[in-house]
């Protein structure tokens, strides 16, 4: 009985390393690109397999199993790393402090609508940014957030929103494609010039793999065009991990940072499991400015759950 669980493990362990392996390798094709999502769910499962073979004291499935979590722990681990930045200021009455706060609210199928307003009074952000929002969610939104009178909405194509209760230099919906899949640009005022955020929610990667790095390829050039003239924030549901070679790219092209570094993954969906395993909504930000906090929110009827970090900049270029 021993010997058949010892080699059931072992083999267990062998499947999960050759999937956890070729992750890796996510630039190769749209199957593997999938499957870099996993690393967490991979990580957990290899931890139970380590957990499961140590008490049977057999050295080679142990070394099999710790193979298996080795392989992803160590995609995860550099996420707590710090992250390398240019100081913004020396002086920290120099620096400009932003709270924001972006949610993926589910479309019509979240009704918790004071809900969500509440959570958002209490958790007092100065920037949101909402994707699938509906004329519903704008209604309910306008009338709760008094308090956030600078906006821009779009409540086509998926629905993007910005609500702000800094002044907004300018604001712009722009869309990708014939398909008219918004997102929302815009400049928030700030003392000596502005950072600009680009609110977005590419297409899912599931059957449009190909739209979505499309859209990350616009991200990418609206991000490195806005640098020119303040820090700049790139935020949303982006349909992606921080594993994916797709991601990577993103981050190289648009010369922007994961605002997750040195916090560790921060895995936001989906709700609907026992565990979140999936960090799929971002704050990526210039390498001006700093991010010092970040943390996920309470479950507010959504499948997603939301994104809070606290960032620091400066805006005299």
């Amino acid at each position: 009985m021993k010997n058949a669980l010892v080699i059931v493990l072992a083999l267990l362990s062998i499947a999960l390393s050759t999937v956890s392996l070729a992750a890796y390798f996510s630039a190769a094709n749209q199957t593997l690109e999938l499957i870099s999502h996993g690393r967490i769910l991979f990580a957990l499962l290899g931890a139970i397999l380590l957990l499961a073979t140590l008490p049977l004291k057999n050295k080679k499935a142990i070394i099999l199993a710790a193979m298996a979590f080795l392989l992803n722990a160590a995609a995860i681990a550099p996420l707590y790393l710090p992250a390398a930045k240019e100081s913004p200021a020396s002086n920290a009455d120099d620096l400009h402090r932003i709270r924001l706060m972006q949610f993926n609210l589910w479309g019509g199928r979240n009704k918790k609508y004071v809900a969500v307003v509440q959570t958002i009074i209490q958790t007092n952000p100065d920037v949101i940014g909402f994707s699938e929002i509906t004329p519903v969610w704008l209604i309910a939104l306008k009338a709760g957030l008094a308090n956030y009178p600078y906006m821009i909405a779009d409540t086509t194509g998926g629905g993007i929103a910005i609500f702000s209760r800094i002044p907004l230099e300018s604001k712009e919906i722009r869309y990708y494609s014939d398909l008219k899949r918004p997102r929302a640009l815009a400049k928030i005022k700030l003392a000596g010039g502005h950072c600009t955020l680009i609110f977005a929610h590419p297409f899912i990667p599931f059957k449009h793999t190909a739209m979505r790095n499309e859209e990350f390829a616009i991200y990418a050039k609206e991000a490195l065009e806005a640098s020119k003239s303040g820090p700049v924030v790139l935020a949303g549901d982006l349909n992606c991990s921080p594993w994916s070679s797709d991601f990577s790219k993103l981050l190289n092209d648009s010369h922007l940072v994961d605002s997750e570094q040195g916090f560790g993954p921060q895995p936001s969906w989906s709700t609907h499991q026992k565990i979140t395993i999936f960090p799929i909504d971002h704050c990526l930000v210039s390498k001006d400015i700093v991010t010092l906090k970040r943390y996920i929110g309470e479950e507010i009827g959504s499948d997603h759950l939301p994104v809070v970090v606290d960032l620091a900049m400066r805006t005299n270029k």
